[in-house]
Parts: structure tokens; sequence; C-alpha cells
């Protein structure tokens, strides 16, 4: 199951815990989802969905907030949608109730661009509803599946209309979880690519096993990052001891074999330093009888001497 499914069936597990919070959720998933199935004497509304659970779900809540009739047709082909449609004798009542359509003076029925209710959202239970029905409908998440997987967390809304996504963004910053707005295509997208904001939201939802497991994989991608990090910063310092002790190892052997020097002292260091060429600066100095900062000296003094100062630089 990814992560999207999981999400989805605990935000209808949350709702089946608070059925008052069903009916918004039902508006906001209608917005985005239902069609109209027009006939002669009137029209339907129709949901499709991959998921048994969620069509079953969504045709209870249905009959028990708008006292709705309900129909349920399961397709054959593969993959398997499940179609839950409000009867033609009920879907305008129940359109109206949601907001979700009105008549104009003349008669016309017309469909009522964005949501209305959204734009007034304030409390913590209703925006959690509309959400949630947002999510249901047209939400999807990715989380990375391992600590070693590139990319990172997305979680995003696609809706049709730009106002519906202006006010799906407007109730989320409301609630301190401010979200990115963007075209999408023919669409327009509410997305976040924070770990921190998506698992804000997932808690809105009550989506708590998913929070978990999000937060578990963010602390645990940190802990490889800081070790990956340090690992490098350990190479990348070995790198340069490397390649200091090649030059001071070079530049003590043409000392060496050019006789540049009778300073005794640098005689001896770079004898020393020629004779374990394996050997660590602490473990010289320490043979030597040196500190490291006089042993740095004298190497430094070295390379200088066979005129390679300017190699490895």
């Amino acid at each position: 199951m990814n992560a999207t499914d999981s999400i989805r069936k605990e935000i209808v597990q949350a709702i089946g815990e608070h059925p008052a919070e069903a009916e918004c959720a039902l508006v906001a998933l209608t917005k985005c989802v239902a069609t109209m199935g027009v006939y002669r004497k009137g029209f339907s509304i129709e949901y499709e969905f991959r998921d048994q659970s969620l069509a079953l779900a969504v045709g209870g809540w249905l009959k028990d907030a708008y006292g709705a009739s309900v129909e349920f047709e399961f397709s054959a082909q593969t993959p398997r949608t499940y179609l839950v449609r409000v009867a033609s004798d009920c879907a305008n009542a129940t359109l109206e109730r949601m907001g979700l359509t009105h008549y104009d003076r003349d008669g016309n029925l017309i469909l009522t661009r964005g949501l209305p209710a959204l734009e007034t959202v304030r409390n913590r239970e209703t925006a959690r509803a509309y959400v949630a029905g947002f999510f249901l409908g047209c939400g999807s998440c990715y989380a990375p599946d391992d600590v070693e997987t590139r990319g990172g967390y997305h979680l995003e809304f696609t809706v049709a209309e730009e106002i519906l996504a202006r006010q799906l963004a407007g109730v989320l910053e409301r609630l301190a979880i401010p979200l990115h707005v963007t075209p999408r295509g023919d669409n327009w997208a509410v997305y976040s690519k924070s770990g921190e904001q998506i698992a804000d939201l997932l808690a809105l939802l009550q989506a708590m096993n998913s929070v978990m497991e999000l937060n578990d994989l963010m602390i645990r991608r940190q802990i490889n990052n800081d070790i990956n990090r340090r690992s490098n910063v350990y190479i990348a310092n070995l790198d340069k001891i490397s390649l200091a002790n090649t030059r001071y190892i070079t530049a003590a052997q043409t000392v060496l074999d050019a006789h540049a020097t009778q300073d005794e002292k640098l005689l001896s260091v770079a004898t020393e330093r020629v004779r374990d060429r394996e050997e660590s600066m602490s473990a010289l100095a320490a043979r030597l009888q040196m500190s490291k900062s006089s042993l740095s000296r004298a190497l430094n003094k070295l390379v200088k001497l066979a005129g390679i100062e300017e190699q490895g630089e």
C-alpha cells in the first residue's frame, strides 16, 4: 500500500469516528471528483473510485448526512472501479444543500464556483473536514521508501478551478500550514515539499499512523545524512593528510638527495620522514621528541628548500 492509500484509509476511519464532519468532507469531495449524469427527467451525481472501502464509506455518508438515495455499481474491468450514484430524485436537493448549485432569476440551474463555505472557515474541526474531503478526492502524498532513496517529500491537491485552489490554500494558511499554489496543466495544484509541513497536515487530518511513519523516516534520513556528511568530511581530511604527507616525503627526499641543507635538525626530520613513510605526524613528532607544530614548521621548510611549495596547493 502506498502512502496516499494509507492516508485515505486513516481519513475514512477518522470521519467514521466523527460523523458530524462527513457533511463538510462530502462537499469538498463532491466538488473535486463528482460528475453529473444527465437524463431526460433530471440528473444524478456520480462518484467513481478505485477503492471499494472508500466507495462504500462515501455512499454511507451520503445517506446519513444528506438522506440521499444511493446506488452502487462495480465494474468488471481492470483496474476495477466502484461507482457511487445519488439517484436523480434527490440529486438536485443534495447539491443545493451542499451549496454547490443554485438557480438564477430565470430558473436556470447554476453550478457554484469554488466553495463559498471555505471563505469563512476558521474552526479547526470544520477545516479538517473540508481538507479531508479534498484529500480523499484529489490528494496525493509521496514519501521515500527508505533512507537511501533520493528525492524528497511531496503532498499535493490537484483541483480544476483556481478559485478552489486559492480557497483551500487560504484555509490551510489560517491553520499555519501555508502551501504553494501553482498551475498544473489544465488544473491547479496546492502542494508542499516540506516534510514538517506534510506531517502537520497529516496530523490535522488525524492520520496519526502516517505522521509517525513520516517522522520516523525523516529522523532516519537525517541520521543517515549526518553520518554521510561526517564520513565525507573524514574522507576529505584523510585526502588532505595524504596529500600533505606526500608533499613532505617528496620534499624530504629531494633535500637529502641534493644535500640542500646543513641544518642537523632539518636533516634529522627529513631522514626520519623518509624512513617511515606511513607514520603519522603525531607518532613522528613523538619519536623526534618535538611538538607537532615544530615538526610542521620543519617540514614546511623542507618543502621550500625543495622548491615544491606550490604543489598540492
